[in-house]
């Protein structure tokens, strides 16, 4: 089923993180077919977890332009992609950048119980979103709810 928040988005990862055809480490691309770069797909919405407040944004830009350097820097967020791969932010200038963290494997069963105990701390007229989420099977379940719960934190595609 196609998601409302597009495509996934390829980045490439840095020269000392590409892998040659044999699976060596290589800093230089020969020539084409030669080697291979390694991608990462970036699946997207982006979640933001501030201290178990899961916040719900349609692209990197957009979650990147909603939080404070400042609060970067001191470490109050945790950034996920739609798959539960880790992005790292960095801090330019007072501009935050966000990007797929290489050195870290996807973590979907991290970004799934978050989504469940995001879930299950809600109020009670929240119209049953905490019983659809322990209903929930899938990651892409939860984070479709979140997309639906909606509020001044979900953005969405426009």
């Amino acid at each position: 089923m196609p998601s409302a928040f597009g495509a996934m988005t390829s980045l490439a990862a840095p020269a000392s993180r590409r892998l040659s055809l044999s699976g060596r480490a290589s800093t230089a691309v020969d020539s084409i077919g030669a080697r291979c770069r390694f991608m990462v797909e970036l699946t997207p919405p982006i979640l933001i977890d501030e201290h178990g407040d899961i916040s719900l944004y349609a692209s990197i830009e957009r979650a990147a332009g909603h939080v404070e350097a400042i609060d970067v820097l001191n470490g109050e967020y945790e950034f996920f992609d739609a798959g539960g791969r880790r992005l790292l932010a960095t801090v330019d200038r007072d501009r935050v950048r966000l990007a797929i963290d290489p050195s870290k494997p996807a973590e979907p069963e991290v970004l799934e119980s978050r989504l469940r105990a995001y879930f299950a701390r809600l109020p009670a007229g929240t119209g049953g979103y905490s019983t659809a989420a322990e209903a929930a099977q899938t990651l892409v379940e939860l984070v479709e709810l979140r997309a639906k719960l909606g509020g001044p934190r979900a953005d969405r595609a426009e």
